[in-house]
């Protein structure tokens, strides 16, 4: 699985391969909605994903992740160098 880049790579999909490649849901839950909050920080983009489930997801599925991405503006990024 690709690393995400931007927000707009945080797909159910995407999520949801994650989640299953580390164990943290079964292969067989499916995540139906992924609702972005994004903080943009001078280096580096906070992202909020809250998740809903289809079908019987078990109480351990989380329902929200903190996800830190490169800072989409051009100008943050070369802050860092």
């Amino acid at each position: 699985m690709e690393p995400a880049r931007s927000v707009d790579d945080l797909t159910e999909e995407w999520v949801a391969g994650v989640l299953q490649a580390s164990g943290a849901i079964e292969s067989e839950t499916k995540v139906e909605e992924v609702r972005a909050e994004v903080k943009q920080g001078q280096l580096a983009d906070l992202i909020r994903l809250e998740l809903s489930y289809g079908g019987a997801a078990g109480y351990e599925a989380p329902r929200s992740l903190i996800v830190k991405l490169a800072a989409e503006s051009e100008a943050s990024r070369q802050t860092a160098v």
